[in-house]
């Protein structure tokens, strides 16, 4: 009887204000046959339902996605963007599940939070954020045309709960502590164009020799702005992360994720690709 082939669980963990529609452009077809892709709406954003409000932080958000891992129980690469980028270093650093972190421009120091920063501030943050979804919609603010959709989706005091934490975090040196000293394999993904990551972060990972990829031309969004390239780092970047596996090493199950983590109270939805 032929054996079924085992596929590795692949989170795709999106940004703040964003969703699941943030990595439309990777697909399995993509040469990731291999792999099954989990893209979670993270509490507050997508439509899901916000976290209770004592446990609105980036450190509750990290426990809401490792308790959905832990519920799964397959050992899981975590690939994400911006504050997702944020949470896969945070469960990356505390769930025994986790084989490998992939980066995408998550902030490292606070000269990359420049519009958490801002939603952190602001005296009156109903009318900032309302701007910040008007601003969004235009193409001269440099977000992808799928971003003000998203972010007009989003729950405004998650946005504001998370941006306040994320600055906190990233102040304190939380983050660049704990991903420079993450125990499994990491790759950081950046643009070199004036949206990307600053200037102080990527001196910061060469200092630390920690493996980068470098996406020429691209910002803040490569993966939808050389979708292509994206597709071939993330598959060089993955192999690199885990060696010839046993089979104990590659559970998977054939049922859809469940859309209710262990634990928590929200209906953030764990939507497998279909590509």
């Amino acid at each position: 009887m032929k054996k079924e082939k085992r596929l590795r669980d692949v989170w795709l963990i999106h940004g703040l204000g964003d969703s699941p529609t943030v990595w439309q452009r990777v697909r399995r077809g993509q040469g990731f046959n291999d792999y099954r892709f989990v893209k979670p709406a993270l509490p507050g954003h997508g439509g899901a339902d916000p976290l209770p409000e004592a446990e609105r932080t980036l450190d509750g958000v990290a426990r809401w996605l490792q308790d959905a891992i832990e519920k799964r129980g397959h050992p899981a690469f975590l690939v994400g963007h911006s504050l997702g980028g944020i949470i896969a270093t945070l469960v990356g650093s505390r769930c025994e599940l986790v084989r490998g972190v992939v980066n995408v421009e998550g902030p490292l120091l606070l000269a990359d939070c420049d519009t958490t920063k801002k939603a952190s501030q602001a005296k009156d943050f109903a009318r900032w954020f309302a701007s910040f979804r008007d601003s969004v919609k235009f193409h001269s603010s440099g977000a992808p045309p799928h971003y003000a959709r998203s972010v007009a989706r989003a729950d405004a005091l998650t946005f504001q709960a998370y941006s306040r934490s994320m600055v906190d975090l990233v102040k304190t040196g939380v983050i660049s502590r704990t991903y420079a000293s993450l125990r499994v394999p990491t790759v950081y993904f950046y643009g070199d164009s004036g949206d990307g990551i600053s200037k102080t972060s990527r001196q910061f990972l060469e200092e630390r020799r920690l493996p980068t990829k470098r996406f020429r031309g691209a910002g803040h969004w490569p993966m939808i702005e050389q979708p292509d390239e994206f597709a071939a780092a993330l598959r060089d970047a993955l192999a690199s992360m885990h060696p010839q596996e046993d089979s104990s090493d590659q559970g998977v199950s054939t049922a859809a994720p469940s859309s209710r983590p262990a634990r928590r109270s929200s209906s953030a939805s764990l939507a497998r690709s279909k590509a």
